[in-house]
C-alpha cells in the first residue's frame, strides 16, 4: 500500500486504437488495466499518473475521430474509468505536436516528438514535469533553449 507520493502506470493504446490481430494481449491489458484503476483508487498516492503512446483526444475529449487519436467510443470509456479511478494527468506521445486538453479536471498532455515534427511545430524538444504535493505543472522546451536550471 502506496502512502504518499506518485504512482505511475503505463498502457499501451495501440490496442484501443487497432487491436484487431492481438485480441488476447489486448484483453490481458484490459483486465490488468482494470485492475490498476481499482489500485489507484484506494493506493493512497498523492497523484495516479497515466502514460501512453497514442493520446484518447489531442484537443477536446468530443473531437472527431482520427489518425492521431483514439476512437470516440472507446475513448468516451476509458476515459470514464480513468477518471473514476481519480486520475487527473495522462501523458502521451503519437501526435507529433505539442497539443492537449481538459476533460473536468482529467488533463491530456500531448507532448511532440524529440524527432520529427508535423505541421511546422515548435523544434524538436522536450518536456519537463514537475510533480508538487497538490499538483503536477510540466512545460515544454525546444532543444536551443533547454535551462541548465528549472525553477521548481
Amino acid at each position: 500500500m502506496v502512502i504518499v507520493g506518485v504512482y505511475f502506470i503505463v498502457i499501451n493504446t495501440q490496442y484501443y486504437k487497432d487491436g484487431s490481430q492481438v485480441e488476447d494481449i489486448k484483453s490481458k491489458q484490459d483486465k490488468w488495466f482494470d485492475n490498476e484503476l481499482v489500485f489507484a483508487k484506494t493506493c493512497g498516492a498523492q497523484h495516479v499518473v497515466l502514460f501512453q503512446h497514442i493520446p484518447w483526444f489531442f484537443g477536446n475529449v468530443d473531437e472527431k475521430n482520427d489518425y492521431f487519436n483514439i476512437e470516440i467510443d472507446t475513448r468516451k470509456t476509458m476515459i470514464k474509468k480513468i477518471k473514476e479511478a481519480g486520475i487527473k494527468y495522462i501523458f502521451a506521445g503519437h501526435y507529433h505536436r505539442n497539443a492537449g486538453g481538459f476533460d473536468g479536471d482529467l488533463e491530456m498532455v500531448v507532448t511532440s516528438a524529440i524527432g520529427q515534427q508535423i505541421n511546422n511545430d515548435k523544434d524538436s524538444g522536450l518536456r519537463v514535469v514537475c510533480i508538487k504535493s497538490d499538483k503536477i505543472t510540466h512545460k515544454y522546451y525546444e532543444l536551443d533553449h533547454i535551462p541548465n536550471v528549472v525553477e521548481l
